[in-house]
């Protein structure tokens, strides 16, 4: 801890379930971005738990992805940067599954458009990191709480995983501009998980297994879960706030 930092110190401690859809259970840990990074040390080690049980094995495999399109904050960007060798990160380019395909805007759109987050027509680029699970691992620990990580496991391999969204997301997007990345990967929020599923949200999320994102729409680490995960989390140390209730919240490891 640096004693020096200013900022506000808040630790991010609670999960909260949001419901379940077709698409599995939903949670949301609130952890506003801003905070002393200390704050953020249970979330750390609650990803770095949830994702060792899943990663453990060779049965599932991991991606970590950094979203620095959603944020401005010069020390995030420094903090990639710095890591980025370790990383070899990669250019891909995020989708937002329950909107309409990405498109180029006229003039009269970007002078209309309101910078708030949201899943609006601009180009969403994130880095995949490429140097394999450990590296993963790094870039979850360090980038978790700048609001911009990404991590998703799938039960089957990434070199397929891949291909299918690419295939997948050709199908969708017509522009061209849009159409020249290597790899493209699905953008979640809340809102993306709300009956109706939209068909391509269903389709993207075929062999994935669980969906982690920090998510600024929604305030805070979204949690989408294909299984039920409330057995997983008593066996990594999570303890359930209240639990007479459906709904129960949770508590992170300490």
């Amino acid at each position: 801890m640096d004693n020096a930092d200013l900022r506000p110190y808040s630790p991010c401690v609670i999960l909260k379930p949001c419901g379940s859809s077709s698409l599995g259970e939903t949670y949301l840990i609130p952890a506003p971005t801003g905070l002393r990074p200390d704050s953020y040390d249970s979330v750390r080690r609650f990803l770095n738990e949830l994702i060792s049980h899943f990663a453990t094995g060779g049965d599932y495999f991991h991606e970590s992805y950094v979203a620095l399109h959603q944020t401005r904050s010069r020390e995030t960007i420094e903090l990639f940067t710095d890591h980025a060798p370790k990383w070899l990160p990669e250019t891909v380019l995020g989708v937002w599954t329950h909107l309409p395909p990405p498109r180029m805007m006229t003039s009269e759109a970007l002078m209309e458009l309101d910078f708030k987050p949201s899943g609006d027509a601009r180009m969403h680029m994130l880095f995949r990191v490429t140097t394999g699970p450990d590296a993963c691992f790094d870039a979850m620990m360090t980038m978790a709480g700048t609001g911009t990580s990404i991590q998703i496991v799938s039960q089957i391999e990434t070199e397929e995983l891949l291909l299918n969204w690419r295939d997948l997301f050709l199908e969708f997007i017509q522009e061209r501009i849009y159409r020249i990345f290597p790899w493209y990967i699905p953008l979640l929020r809340m809102e993306s998980m709300e009956e109706p599923i939209a068909a391509l949200t269903g389709r993207a999320l075929t062999n994935v297994v669980l969906y982690i994102r920090e998510s600024p729409e929604d305030g805070g680490l979204l949690v989408l879960a294909r299984k039920p995960l409330e057995e997983i989390f008593l066996r990594i140390g999570c303890l359930p706030i209240d639990p007479t209730s459906g709904l129960r919240q949770w508590k992170l490891p300490v």
